[in-house]
């Protein structure tokens, strides 16, 4: 069974730059990863599949 919880932040200004930035990095980082996945499955037509490799 799963639980879930939710949150509503009410962030000052400071808090508000720092997720910000928080949520920049991670967008380039996911963009990224993104775009690697993309150039391995146009290079060898194999779908790669994250969770098989850290079996």
């Amino acid at each position: 069974m799963l639980t879930v919880y939710r949150f509503k932040l009410y962030p000052n200004e400071e808090q508000e730059e720092t997720f910000s930035k928080y949520f920049s990095y991670n967008r380039v980082a996911w963009n990224k990863a993104l775009e690697l996945r993309e150039i391995h499955y146009r290079s060898t037509t194999i779908l790669f599949v994250g969770y098989i490799w850290r079996a």
